[in-house]
C-alpha cells in the first residue's frame, strides 16, 4: 500500500476539521473523498462516451445496422 503525504496545509486542516466533526479518522475522511472524486470522474467519462455514441448514432445505424459497435474515447 502506498503512503500519501499531504503538503497543502489548508487541505490538511480541512480534513482534520471534517474528521473531528464527523468523528471519523482523517484517513477515512480522505478515503471517502477520493472515492467520491473517482466515482465522479467515472460518471463524466461514461457521460462523454454516451454523448459520443448519440452524436454518431445516425451514421452508425447507416453503416452497422444489426451489428454491435463499441465507442471508446469518442471513437
Amino acid at each position: 500500500m502506498a503512503s500519501v503525504v499531504l503538503r497543502e496545509s489548508a487541505l490538511v486542516y480541512q480534513l482534520e476539521q471534517l474528521a473531528e466533526q464527523t468523528a471519523q479518522p482523517v484517513e477515512k475522511v480522505l478515503e471517502t473523498a477520493v472515492a467520491s472524486y473517482l466515482d465522479e470522474l467515472q460518471r463524466v467519462e461514461i457521460h462523454t462516451e454516451t454523448q459520443a455514441f448519440w452524436d454518431m448514432h445516425q451514421g452508425l445505424v447507416q453503416s452497422y445496422l444489426g451489428q454491435y459497435v463499441a465507442i471508446y474515447q469518442g471513437e
